[in-house]
């Protein structure tokens, strides 16, 4: 039944090219690349040199291919900034990376195809796309809508095993795993996504969406059902997912976000913003070892200790390893030796696992690699965080970009532990970078304030007595 699963990923191609036929370029967008992570099969077929055949890349390829036919100009529309140098060098590092680890030109040119048909391409569209507040609305809208569509999905599995794959593409997408999390009985999902952490993470961006926007009043109810109907249900179906790491970022997240409006400040959401350069630093530099979380752990589920204590004696040997070639690291050859505990010129390598993201940018392009991924995610969160007031952070119009800018900062700090990368959440990065420079005046707005004070200025002082006496009745032109 595999040819079931190829077929499923090269139909893609003209469905997504039917979605922007049907509808308006932006919510082809949107369908297409929620459409795609949520049911495309879990099977890659390798090419020899070239990037891998995935749900990823036919995903951002088949947008890309419909944007170009239908929407050209928009893609002309893209001027890139200061901001978008984060993802420049997260998709040049691994090319450097392979020369400097003797792989070749081609090689690193492959490996940096790769990079920009995985990230790249979902971070332009989002920038080119969701540029004003109605877009950035649908986007958020557009989790939620998913959210609902998947949750029925989960709770099948959640009651009867993970089996959905198999039973349409034939194949296993990942072990069954009985979650004895939160001592909630019933299967861990894994539906098309693959794993249960994955599913975990799409459903807290989903549920987090749905919160915020209910909250907010931003939306009030979706095919006739109210918003905190469907909202509820979405909070249910994320703790049956049964991921421990997930719910405590998800309550984080809620917390963080109710506070700035008790507290008047979003000083919160900056420390938020900081957690994971914190942690990086602190784990690199030896300052932390992590204890503290085992001793927390420990107390919420003795075998989560276990875990923990598993990836971070495997960060121990990377990060060691990884130090020596710190700054565009060991590349992405299937045994990088970052990986290897013993001494890498060592004729016998025992291999650790390898599971939080960050760790394994840092054995694969160095600290320059970490440095990008870190800005792909924070950057933008950072300049909504610097540059969005208060007192706007609740207010429905702008209460999408909050949202999918606290989404990034979980992503990020999910990734500690995690490598849960996904095509959406670069698709929210390069949507909130370009609604992040919106908040920020341009120039020619800047010189154009600055003539109607100047303006105003001079109105006012003709308006005035220049001896004293009673000012004159005339009203100035600035006065509304």
């Amino acid at each position: 039944m595999i040819q079931i699963a190829l077929l499923a990923l090269l139909g893609w191609v003209p469905v997504v090219i039917a979605l922007f036929a049907m509808l308006p370029p932006r919510r082809a967008v949107i369908a297409a690349f929620l459409g795609g992570w949520m049911f495309l099969p879990l099977i890659t077929i390798q090419l020899s040199s070239l990037p891998d055949i995935s749900k990823v890349s036919v995903t951002s390829c088949s947008v890309l291919l419909g944007v170009a036919a239908f929407d050209g100009k928009r893609l002309f529309s893209f001027r890139p900034r200061w901001f978008d140098l984060p993802i420049l060098v997260w998709v040049a590092v691994p090319f450097i990376s392979s020369l400097a680890n003797d792989r070749g030109m081609w090689d690193g040119a492959s490996r940096m195809l790769t990079a920009i048909i995985f990230w790249g391409i979902p971070y332009v569209i989002g920038r080119v796309y969701f540029t004003d507040l109605p877009a950035i609305r649908d986007l958020a809208l557009g989790f939620v809508i998913a959210g609902c569509v998947y949750a029925p999905l989960i709770l099948w599995e959640v009651r009867m095993s993970p089996q959905l794959h198999k039973q349409l593409y034939g194949t296993v997408a990942s072990g069954m795993l009985r979650g004895s999390s939160l001592g909630i009985p019933g299967f861990r999902p894994n539906v098309f996504i693959g794993h249960g952490l994955a599913v975990s993470m799409f459903m807290l961006m989903c549920t987090l969406c749905a919160i915020w926007l209910w909250k907010t009043k931003a939306i009030r109810a979706i095919w006739g059902f109210p918003i905190g109907l469907l909202t509820l249900g979405l909070y249910g179906t994320t703790i049956l997912c049964k991921v421990l790491g997930t719910l405590l970022v998800l309550h984080i997240a809620i917390v963080v976000l109710c506070a700035t409006k008790q507290l008047r400040t979003s000083i919160l959401v900056g420390l938020l913003v900081i957690a994971p350069f914190a942690y990086m630093f602190a784990r690199v530099t030896g300052m932390f070892t992590g204890d503290m979380l085992l001793d927390m752990a420990a107390m919420v589920e003795p075998t989560r200790a276990g875990s923990l204590q598993f990836r971070l004696d495997a960060e121990y040997g990377i990060i060691r390893n990884a130090m020596e070639r710190p700054w565009f690291g060991y590349g992405s050859d299937p045994m990088w030796r970052a990986r290897l505990v013993d001494d890498p010129r060592a004729a016998s390598k025992p291999n650790v696992v390898t599971d939080g993201m960050w760790i394994i940018a840092l054995g694969q392009g160095g600290v320059i690699a970490l440095a990008a991924l870190a800005g792909c995610m924070l950057l933008p969160a950072f300049l909504v965080w610097r540059r969005m007031p208060v007192a706007y952070w609740e207010h429905p119009a702008f209460a999408p970009i909050i949202v999918l800018a606290v989404l990034l900062i979980c992503f990020m700090i999910d990734s500690l532990f995690n490598a849960n990368a996904n095509m959406l959440t670069l698709l929210c990065a390069g949507a909130v970078s370009s609604m992040a420079a919106a908040l920020r005046p341009t120039g020619a707005q800047v010189r154009a304030r600055q003539q109607q004070a100047a303006l105003q200025s001079r109105t006012m002082r003709a308006t005035t007595p220049l001896h004293g006496g009673q000012p004159s009745r005339t009203r100035p032109a600035y006065a509304s």
